[in-house]
């Protein structure tokens, strides 16, 4: 039974390595590769924040969507004019669209897992109850950034005309602050 159970483990890692080095090489058609998922799926990321292809663009796309990091695409957004009501609004959508790719390459893995009949049940059903937690957690990420990041944050630097340190004055004396064992939390 360990036996069995260690080879599907490396049978499940050795899965995930091949579909991390898939969606690494979404990356090629920056130097030109051809790639058609990749491109079909950046084209339809820029349509839908109403972004032009071009390599900026393109390498901005693929950045959120392989690395999830959206600082290149805010930089672009910016360098094509966007206010930041729009880049909030884009960056939404761009949120929406990145955590469907990820859930549904999550759910095509959970699917080979059954299929191929790797692990126990136990894991099995465990992996499946991992996925849906990580789906009530996106959904509700997305809740959590507009309400304090969007909302609270901005409004606070308006209230207190940008300055950070009277917001943190204010957030010190009201108790406000996260503490880990009676010290300010290092992200604050």
């Amino acid at each position: 039974m360990r036996r069995r159970f260690m080879k599907d483990l490396q049978r499940l890692y050795d899965e995930l390595r091949r579909r991390q080095e898939v969606l690494g090489s979404y990356m090629g058609i920056l130097r030109g590769e051809e790639h058609p998922e990749a491109t079909e799926i950046v084209e339809r990321f820029l349509q839908l924040l109403e972004l032009p292809k071009t390599p900026e663009t393109m390498m901005a796309a693929l950045t959120r969507l392989v690395n999830l990091r959206e600082d290149a695409l805010e930089q672009v957004m910016r360098q094509q004019s966007f206010s930041d009501e729009e880049i909030i609004a884009a960056k939404e959508k761009a949120y929406f669209f990145v955590s469907d790719f990820h859930l549904e390459r999550f759910e095509s893995l959970i699917i080979w897992i059954e299929e191929e009949g790797l692990l126990t049940p136990f894991y099995r059903a465990l992996i499946s109850g991992v996925h849906a937690v990580g789906q009530a957690m996106t959904r509700w990420q997305n809740g959590w950034t507009s309400h304090i990041i969007h909302g609270v944050n901005r409004e606070l630097l308006r209230f207190f005309n940008g300055d950070e340190e009277k917001i943190f004055e204010m957030l010190r004396e009201q108790k406000l602050l996260d503490l880990h064992e009676g010290k300010e939390a290092d992200r604050c």
